[in-house]
């Protein structure tokens, strides 16, 4: 996962963002993820909205990126990045 803070809607991923590493497994085509992180949601520059995204580094082809993200309790699928609010 990475987490950035941006005062527009971003088209591309900044320069400077913060990696949360995920462990997982891949089987049978799909690649698992078996971990959770903690990712603070609070802007630490006032006026910014916080993204948090996928970042998948790979040597196969990816057709689909899915994942379910749990925000305050709340089950939201993402495909892109969305604005945490």
């Amino acid at each position: 996962m990475v987490r950035f803070e941006s005062s527009s809607v971003p088209t591309t991923l900044p320069t400077a963002y913060d990696v949360y590493p995920l462990d997982g497994r891949h089987d049978g085509g799909y690649y698992t993820v078996k971990d959770c992180v903690t990712i603070d949601v609070l802007p630490r520059t006032p006026g910014n909205n916080v993204y948090v995204g996928f970042m998948v580094w790979s040597n196969f082809t990816a057709t689909k990126c899915r994942g379910l993200v749990s925000l305050n309790q709340v089950i939201k699928e993402i495909i892109c990045l969305q604005p945490l609010k």
